[in-house]
């Protein structure tokens, strides 16, 4: 037992060191002459360009701020809901975190959410949980149906739509089940709890689909000022791509979803020479505006006296009554 821990670290650091390989492998492909002229061209952007590029970023990041407030609702309820800026300046710093090893971006929440919020770790749990399960009921079906018909057009919208609909239908039919079947409570981290009510589980369905879609907008800007031919179907392979791989990650971010995407693209007949630039830039954009929208957030939430306070025990006849 004393082992793991050590074993855990090892592998963080050699999945960090492999990400950063990753990184330096996409950023050299990116750099190739081949992509000498696009390069050109993206220092060339317009400012109007520019400005609608890092509002994209900034979008991206708000969005997925308001969709983990808006997923955490039915554990608290509305009145007694955490302050919305207050997970808003939560989700920046994770974001910038979460191109780090060793799980800080969601250790970072835990630590602000139990020391600031006195939300107990099993109701993070819980709303974790529920966050990946809605969050794979959109996905799921936009990546079958990407493998079943290899295209982008109205029958792919289509078979999405329906997908996510069904899938949806289903987790929520489960969660319900789940208050009689314990077995299901269990195996389902508590997510039941939220996944149980359908306007929190549609409404984050059709908010993940914005998100994506938001990036997907950014490929296609990219590629657009950079010159490259990469289309619709193209602009939607790599941006979902991208956010999947930035999702399962195991030792952060940095490399992981640089070198899934470009093997995804290699596989789907994409240059991968074009998709390192597309991706490398995406990070490092994406990193930037994070770390600069850290610094307010960070601020806001006091962060510097969270990480030196400890968690204070309750008396024992305090911890009675409460449970």
């Amino acid at each position: 037992m004393k082992g793991r821990p050590r074993l855990k670290f090892a592998l963080q650091v050699i999945g960090f060191a492999v990400g950063i390989g990753l990184f330096v492998f996409a950023l050299t492909l990116a750099l190739k002459p081949e992509n000498r002229e696009a390069i050109g061209h993206l220092r060339e952007a317009s400012q109007g360009e520019v400005v609608l590029f890092f509002t994209l970023i900034v979008a991206n990041i708000i969005l997925n701020g308001f969709i983990f407030w808006w997923t955490h609702c039915p554990l608290r309820g509305r009145d007694s809901a955490l302050r919305h800026w207050d997970v808003q300046a939560v989700n920046a710093i994770a974001t910038f975190l979460a191109v780090l090893p060793f799980k800080l971006s969601i250790a970072m929440r835990f630590l602000v959410h139990i020391r600031r919020d006195k939300m107990k770790a099993t109701e993070i749990v819980s709303w974790f949980a529920a966050m990946t399960a809605l969050t794979a009921a959109v996905l799921l079906p936009a990546a079958g149906a990407s493998l079943l018909l290899k295209r982008i057009d109205a029958l792919w919208i289509t078979a999405v739509v329906v997908g996510i609909a069904l899938c949806l239908g289903l987790g929520i039919w489960i969660s319900l089940l789940a208050e009689r079947v314990k077995v299901i409570r269990y195996i389902s981290f508590g997510a039941y709890k939220v996944t149980s009510h359908w306007r929190t589980s549609l409404g984050h369905a059709m908010l993940r689909v914005i998100d994506v879609g938001l990036l997907t907008v950014r490929v296609a800007l990219v590629a657009s000022v950079a010159g490259f031919t990469l289309g619709i179907s193209g602009a939607i392979l790599v941006g979902t791509t991208f956010f999947v791989m930035g999702i399962i990650a195991p030792s952060g971010q940095l490399g992981a979803r640089e070198g899934g995407t470009m093997g995804v693209a290699a596989l789907a007949g994409l240059e991968i020479n074009q998709i390192a630039l597309i991706t490398t830039l995406l990070t490092a954009t994406e990193t930037m505006t994070s770390l600069v929208i850290s610094a307010p957030s960070a601020w806001h939430l006091r962060l510097h006296r969270l990480i030196g306070k400890r968690t204070e025990s309750k008396a024992p006849s305090q911890s009675a009554g409460t449970e």
